[in-house]
């Protein structure tokens, strides 16, 4: 109305005014965020250790079938045949491709949540990996192989927490932590096979 001018900064645009000041407004980065917040790196981070144990699931076993112990232990001494060798190592593809796909990881999560998915996945990674360790035959390897495909397939919910939990400034720097852990796992993997290529059973350790 001509007779009550509205002012040009009224109380309620204050605080509007206050956001859209760029001299007013602090940026914080994402170590200074997870500096105060120390639950807020150390959840996502812990997820994160999903993506080591992914990598290292992918990269003990090309080089693991070539050890003299393993040929000594689970085939007799004899080197694997190709559709061996191939079948070892794509097993484990399909049990993550069943434990992937949304109808599956979708309603575990939904009744267990995320962090009971974690639970059960890492129960069934201790599983599979006392099958494989205790391997003297192939088939035996190959059934261990199968049922570590089910947690790798299931945990790229891991993303998703960590998205979920870490702190809005510092969400980026956390989900990167699951692609530089993987990487991390399988440089890992292989190195435990190169360390352990001289002893006996030692393809047991990896």
């Amino acid at each position: 109305h001509p007779s009550h001018p509205i002012p040009p900064h009224s109380a309620m645009d204050a605080p509007v005014l206050e956001l859209q000041d760029p001299q007013r407004r602090t940026a914080r980065s994402a170590l200074e965020v997870l500096r105060e917040q120390r639950r807020g790196w150390l959840v996502p981070t812990f997820a994160g250790l999903a993506g080591f144990i992914i990598g290292w699931d992918i990269g003990y076993i090309g080089s693991l079938i070539e050890l003299e112990s393993f040929k000594d232990d689970v085939n007799m001494g004899k080197p694997l045949s190709g559709d061996q060798s191939g079948l070892l190592v794509g097993i484990q593809s399909a049990g993550s491709v069943f434990a992937s796909l949304p109808f599956v990881v979708g309603a575990l999560m939904d009744k267990l949540g995320r962090r009971g998915l974690f639970v059960l996945c890492g129960l069934i990674c201790v599983v599979a990996s006392v099958i494989q360790a205790t391997s003297r035959n192939i088939p035996q390897l190959l059934l261990g192989r199968l049922i570590l495909g089910f947690p790798t397939g299931a945990l790229v919910v891991c993303p998703v927490y960590q998205s979920e939990v870490a702190p809005k400034e510092a969400r980026g720097a956390m989900m990167a932590m699951f692609p530089t852990l993987l990487a991390l796992g399988i440089f890992s993997a292989t190195a435990c096979v190169f360390a352990v290529k001289d002893v006996a059973h030692g393809w047991t350790y990896a």
